[in-house]
């Protein structure tokens, strides 16, 4: 489940590319289209094997999401304010066989935009 933007996505994409460069150009997908998003939830059956260090396609749960989606709806968000910062951080991932990930913060830094 995303949010999208509404304006600025110009902007999210050029910030976007950025990123990926220097030591992250490997990573960068080029065969996947970029759409600004914020990502709220992923809606996987809990024992379909999902890994966040390596996804591949699994299972959806349609019941989770149709009741995540109410739940969304019901706040009715329609937009944010402005965002003003952007905070990057280094993180340790660390998963086990369930969809749990552990995260641990190694080193932050904010950019105020």
């Amino acid at each position: 489940m995303l949010l999208l933007l509404k304006k600025g996505n110009e902007e999210a994409i050029a910030l976007h590319d950025e990123l990926y460069t220097g030591i992250l150009a490997p990573y960068l997908r080029r065969d996947i289209e970029y759409i600004p998003h914020i990502g709220i939830g992923l809606f996987v059956r809990k024992d379909a094997g999902y890994n966040a260090l390596d996804p591949k396609i699994v299972d959806f749960d349609a019941k989770l999401y149709s009741q995540a989606l109410k739940e969304a709806e019901s706040l009715k968000i329609d937009s944010f304010d402005t965002v003003d910062r952007l905070v990057l951080s280094k993180e340790i991932l660390k998963t086990d066989a369930t969809p749990h990930i552990d995260r641990t913060v190694v080193s932050s830094r904010e950019i105020k935009l």
